[in-house]
């Protein structure tokens, strides 16, 4: 059994998805998950791997199993859809932000991209 130590680079992910208006803490497929609006953003693919599953343009994705072979991974299962292995032991808080909000952006509504830009916009 794990216990939420265990867990500690998906909270550092879980930290910074719920910065981005409507991210909730959910599960998918018996793991820890990301949703926005019931839709997964991004889960544990298992406690043991360390991987956190998110989407990502088929074009980003190349890009970073290209440039950094040993962060990013891809599987049979996820060959056909848009969706990236991340490792979280190995990957930087940046770039990681980046690729949530990607991520989220990708399944955000268009008010909700609005609001977001409002809100950051001075």
């Amino acid at each position: 059994m794990t216990t939420p130590s265990d867990r500690g680079p998906f909270l550092v992910a879980v930290e910074l998805a719920t910065r981005l208006p409507g991210v909730e803490v959910s599960t998918a497929h018996g793991t820890p998950a990301l949703t926005l609006d019931g839709r997964l953003l991004a889960r544990l693919r298992s406690d043991a791997e360390g991987f956190l599953v998110t989407r990502c343009e088929l074009a980003e994705r190349e890009r970073l199993l290209e440039q950094a072979p040993e962060v990013f991974h891809l599987t049979e299962a996820y060959v056909n859809y848009p969706m990236v292995l991340i490792d979280l032991a190995r990957i930087d808080r940046e770039t990681l932000a980046r690729l949530l909000e990607q991520a989220w952006r990708h399944l955000a509504s268009p008010a909700r991209l609005q609001a977001h830009e409002h809100a950051a916009t001075p």
